[in-house]
């Protein structure tokens, strides 16, 4: 399966729920010149659970990989990386649907993919030249869980720890985890996201001067 490939630079940064992976991804793009590097959340893919009633959206499982549109999201990358824009989902959180607007994203030099499972889809791996696993503990990643879902996502604290302890845990050992295997740059989360963000570029700077 062929992908258009231009001189966009696509990167992968994986690992568990709120390793900082999104931060990260910020921080890279501000230090780089301003329109060179975008940045996807895999999270805008998830697939769209209108046609459920609310009790059944909230209980589906959120960090198995079939929760993404991985097509859609291939599709787009192969716009993007072939130089053209592409319609990105917005995805309503409160309500676990997709919230039937796009964002219209240009191509860029560096693009960037953040997301649990951006390490998980072989064919994704295959089009990216750098592939970035964020390591974290569980219980950094609950507490900055539990902050961000009740800032952000309309969320209780009761319904964070429950899900992270039914679904969240479970998944990033059978599936988010080992995708570090697959990861050519592997950071530790406690560092810092500017040094982090910094080791992020160099790698880039590299592999923009390998060509």
């Amino acid at each position: 399966k062929g992908h258009a490939r231009v001189n966009s630079l696509l990167v992968l940064i994986g690992g568990p729920t709120c390793s900082g992976k999104t931060s990260i991804a910020r921080a890279v793009c501000e230090l780089l010149p301003q329109g060179t590097c975008g940045v996807i959340g895999l999270d805008s893919y998830y697939h769209d659970l209108s046609h459920l009633p609310p009790i059944e959206r909230a209980a589906a499982n959120f960090d198995h990989p079939d929760a993404f549109d991985w097509p859609l999201l291939e599709v787009d990358l192969d716009q993007l990386l072939a130089g053209g824009p592409a319609n990105v989902p917005v995805y309503d959180f409160a309500n676990h649907e997709r919230s039937g607007v796009t964002l219209l994203m240009a191509a860029s030099d560096v693009l960037i993919v953040e997301g649990i499972l951006a390490l998980y889809d072989e064919e994704l791996c295959r089009m990216a030249r750098l592939r970035v696993f964020v390591d974290a503990a569980d219980a950094i990643c609950l507490k900055r869980r539990i902050d961000r879902d009740i800032a952000e996502r309309g969320r209780t604290e009761a319904s964070v720890r429950k899900q992270f302890g039914a679904s969240v845990l479970p998944m990033a050992s059978q599936y988010v985890n080992p995708t570090k295997a697959r990861a050519n740059l592997v950071l530790e989360s406690g560092e810092g996201i500017a040094s982090l963000a910094q080791r992020v570029l160099s790698r880039i700077d590299q592999l923009r001067d390998h060509g």
